[in-house]
């Protein structure tokens, strides 16, 4: 294929895709919970997920969902969004999130709770940011970013993506890491705080900051 031809063909595939992002109809979902000690658990498929930390005793979660752009490739037919709802288990010491459809789905939660809720997270492809909490943090990521800024001291810390980048932080000071081929890594337990924080990313990077 000549270089005009393949230049040709990759605009219209770029074209075909800001088509479809364009005509994407979207739904916004909200709900609230009351705190009461639980860890907050999210399953995600597809999209983002922002948690911001309050002083508030309530949970409030807002989540737009789309049709994922990736249906042009697969000849996917359209998901009906007014059949997306908020799927929540929530007991004594967990609040289970997660949407009860999860294929063809594009989702972009905003979380804000309260900041001494620890957290465990679950997440295929996208991206994860995470400010100002202060109990357990648990990231597992398939593919993507995974952002935490924090101003608590963790007792202990293990970062990994096995492709990709790792890079911490200490109120202005980066942190050495572990390189190994494609692989980085950083790993500390050896502090004097309460909490841990785990960020585990496939394929991604991996920051985390101490404000």
């Amino acid at each position: 294929m000549t270089t005009s031809r393949l230049c040709t063909t990759l605009f219209l595939i770029l074209a075909t895709v800001s088509t479809t992002a364009m005509a994407a109809s979207t739904r916004t979902l909200s709900e609230s919970y009351q705190y009461d000690g639980q860890q907050v658990s999210l399953d995600m498929g597809l999209g983002s997920a922002k948690f911001v930390a309050t002083d508030s005793n309530e949970i409030k979660i807002e989540v737009v969902v789309e049709d994922s752009d990736t249906n042009w490739l697969f000849f996917w037919s359209d998901t009906d969004l007014s059949d997306i709802a908020i799927e929540s288990t929530l007991t004594t010491k967990v609040l289970n999130l997660s949407l009860n459809e999860q294929d063809n789905i594009e989702q972009q939660w905003t979380v804000y709770l309260p900041k001494q809720a620890a957290l465990s997270l679950d997440v295929g492809v996208g991206a994860i940011d995470v400010s100002g909490m202060t109990n357990d943090i648990d990231i597992s990521l398939g593919v993507g970013s995974a952002i935490v800024e924090h101003q608590v001291t963790y007792s202990s810390i293990d970062l990994d993506s096995g492709v990709g980048d790792v890079s911490i932080t200490e109120q202005g000071k980066n942190l050495a890491v572990k390189r190994n081929l494609v692989a980085q890594s950083y790993s500390n337990h050896d502090q004097a705080g309460e909490a841990s924080l785990t960020v585990n990313v496939g394929v991604g990077e991996v920051i985390v900051t101490q404000l």
